[in-house]
């Protein structure tokens, strides 16, 4: 699997069972309440090849650190591994009490996860149990000039639409990831952190589609946050250390702990061509961890497509990628993809894929190969339509809102 070609295994889930509930009225006007429910048996299953027999090469000028890991630094089983089933159960709770003073909107909140083991490295049984509180702030102002006119960039008044927020969180645990198998990120590599999100999300608005039809668009998004941490993982778990910070505000404990500032934009130059780039900096190392600048079109009813281009500090790497979406109906299309690595000079991937679109998920199928490690493979994916995964075939059409 390429997902796990850093590993160099596979996880399997036999099986693995998940219920969740988002933002359950508890028969109050304010108290709401979200619940997360998942059962698995995990078990590691290590591939029969080595890396150099994949045709992963061992760069001599890097540090013995990252030369151990041709394939690329594992996310998970750093840890440890085992040739045996672990069975996991996690159980997320979180109550929250949103609340408005005036023109701002309050929501305070609590939050307890419990994780239980039936092996770990060590060979014990393992209860892990952590315990958080946060509070987000809300609020949003604007301004409407409605002489701004322009026929080239189909712009008909204009407004500015800022939403500036504060999310503070700190957490607690007395079982850290080194005590236990890493099989998910987002489930055995969470740690108790304390963290401040300052953000400022921007939304320039204008009217287009004509007298009769005319409808509000975002012309510019340009969201931007700074995260700060007081209290965050050893430097051991987050390597490379150059690269970049995430705070996810849905579910802090699962975020990326560096002091970090992040910022992207769309400029959205007409109804089917869009400008985007995003940008990643890192305090800690006071250097720009990624970057990325890209062009999305639609032309007609039936062909998008996305160039674009990304800059990864950590590895020094700059790659280039064509996405390309056909829409043979409503319910089916056909994708390709292709990148390229400038700084290697070399082809990186090419992608070939069919979709079928149903009411609440989409289907994808398909042929990649890898020329890094000469290699091909069928791939299937069953995706949500709510869970995109960044700029691919099967969702390049949402930039444009449908």
């Amino acid at each position: 699997s390429h997902e796990f070609a850093q590993e160099n295994y596979e996880i399997e889930r036999m099986p693995e069972i998940g219920y969740q509930r988002i933002g359950d009225d508890l028969g109050s006007q304010s108290l709401t309440f979200y619940s997360g429910f998942s059962i698995s048996r995990l078990k590691y299953d290590f591939s029969d090849y080595t890396y150099d027999e994949m045709g992963y090469r061992r760069t001599p000028n890097v540090s013995p650190y990252y030369g151990a890991f041709p394939g690329g630094l594992p996310s998970t089983g750093y840890t440890g591994t085992t040739d045996d089933a672990v069975i996991r159960a996690d159980l997320r709770q979180e109550i929250a009490l949103p609340f408005t003073i005036e023109q701002f909107r309050v929501q305070p909140y609590i939050m307890g996860r419990y994780t239980g083991y039936d092996d770990s490295p060590d060979g014990q049984t393992i209860h892990r149990g952590l315990a958080g509180a946060g509070v987000r702030m809300t609020t949003a102002f604007w301004h409407t000039i409605d002489g701004i006119e322009s026929e080239m960039w189909d712009i008909h008044r204009m407004r500015h639409v800022i939403e500036p927020e504060l999310h503070l969180f700190a957490s607690a645990s007395g079982t850290q990831r080194d005590e236990v198998y890493i099989f998910d990120e987002q489930v055995d590599a969470i740690e108790d952190i304390t963290a401040m999100q300052v953000a400022i999300r921007q939304r320039w608005q204008t009217k287009r589609g004509g007298p009769g039809n005319w409808q509000n668009v975002d012309v510019l998004t340009w969201n931007l946050e700074a995260n700060f941490l007081g209290r965050k993982p050893d430097e051991a778990f987050l390597r490379p250390t150059g690269f970049r910070g995430l705070f996810f505000p849905s579910m802090p404990e699962t975020s990326v702990p560096r002091d970090s500032v992040n910022s992207e934009q769309i400029w959205r130059i007409s109804d089917s061509t869009a400008l985007m780039a995003d940008q990643q900096y890192n305090l800690e190392e006071s250097e720009f961890a990624t970057a990325s600048i890209g062009f999305a079109a639609r032309r007609g009813q039936r062909i998008t497509y996305y160039v674009g281009t990304r800059y990864i500090n950590e590895l020094d790497s700059n790659i280039a990628s064509f996405v390309i979406n056909y829409e043979l109906s409503t319910r089916y299309s056909l994708g390709m993809s292709q990148s390229y690595d400038f700084g290697d000079s070399e082809k990186v991937t090419s992608r070939f894929s069919a979709v079928r679109r149903f009411d609440r998920f989409f289907i994808t199928v398909g042929v990649t190969t890898d020329d890094r490690s000469d290699d091909t493979g069928i791939f299937f994916n069953l995706r949500p339509n709510y869970a995109p995964s960044g700029v691919s075939s099967a969702n390049l059409s949402s930039i444009f809102g449908n």
